[in-house]
């Protein structure tokens, strides 16, 4: 598998994608799994070149690297906005 440029690209995708259905009222707990079946059709569709074990595997890897990429920027909005609440305090 050649991972490149258009899989590192789809990966902000995904995240964005994910954000817009989490407005939609899904629960959170089903999110990595919609971020993972996105970046699966993602990978098939963009990154496999016609190879579909290829895309899959391209697409896992970006769909976990996407749920990632939220959770973690998650945390540091919160570390942020905490951060921000003990100083006003």
């Amino acid at each position: 598998m050649e991972f490149t440029y258009e899989g590192i690209a789809l990966i902000p995708i995904v995240t964005i994608l994910v954000n817009i259905i989490k407005g939609t009222g899904v629960p959170t707990k089903f999110l990595p799994l919609i971020s993972l079946c996105i970046g699966v059709v993602f990978g098939i569709l963009f990154v496999g070149n016609g190879d579909i074990k290829n895309g899959v595997l391209a697409g896992i890897v970006i769909g976990i690297s996407a749920s990632g990429l939220y959770s973690n920027g998650r945390e540091v909005v919160n570390g942020v906005r905490s951060m921000r609440r003990s100083r006003k305090s």
